[in-house]
């Protein structure tokens, strides 16, 4: 179970949200809003790429930021910044070192989402549906736990989303707790939801019908 309690958090004197609670059990859980809601940064401080300002955030009662919790997580985003200067496969044997998992279904994930021909380039060329394969390789290959996707659909091609949405599906079979953020209708996709929840300005969360 992912348990937050009591999170505030903000960017200088802007205020995102207060007091923000949630429980989500394993399975696949869809997070809308309107831009500036907060849903990219309540994934950066699940991931502890951001910090809160107050609050608690346990993974299998692992505290973020715990190497024990950090083990269980991974987080996929825009564009994998930091390392732009890299090659793809560069970076994949990186990860494959910091995780300690082998090359092989990183270099799988990467041939579904047509990245073979660019291991090679620098990761700074890429186009940004690219950039995405990039970040979903990465996340995907680790079989986190808490798998969390900011915007996961952005740039995707066709045969890019069918897999993309097959490994999803799949992470839910398998016990993984998916937590997707995104601005597009989950209706739109092929996809088996357990819970859709809206975050609403303040932190306020609503459960949206399936």
């Amino acid at each position: 179970m992912l348990s937050i309690k009591d999170l505030s958090f903000g960017y200088g004197q802007q205020r995102l949200f207060s007091n923000l609670n949630l429980q989500l059990e394993p399975g696949l859980h869809w997070l809308s809003g309107a831009n500036g809601s907060g849903k990219s940064s309540l994934l950066r401080i699940v991931a502890a790429l951001n910090h809160a300002s107050q609050g608690s955030i346990h993974f299998r009662q692992h505290q973020v930021g715990s190497a024990a919790y950090q083990a269980l997580v991974s987080i996929s985003a825009d564009a994998v910044c930091p390392l732009q200067d890299n090659t793809v496969e560069g970076i994949l044997q990186l990860v494959a070192r910091c995780r300690g998992i082998p090359m092989e279904p990183l270099l799988l994930h990467a041939k579904a989402f047509m990245l073979q021909p660019l291991l090679r380039q620098n990761v700074a060329v890429l186009s940004l549906g690219q950039q995405k394969k990039l970040s979903l390789t990465l996340a995907l290959a680790a079989k986190p736990q808490l798998l969390l996707l900011d915007e996961p659909f952005n740039a995707l091609d066709p045969e890019s989303l069918v897999y993309c949405c097959a490994q999803l599906q799949e992470a839910r079979q398998q016990g993984a707790l998916v937590l997707i953020a995104s601005h597009l209708s989950p209706q739109s996709f092929q996809l088996k939801l357990d819970q859709h929840l809206e975050l609403k300005a303040g932190g306020h969360l609503s459960v949206v019908p399936l």
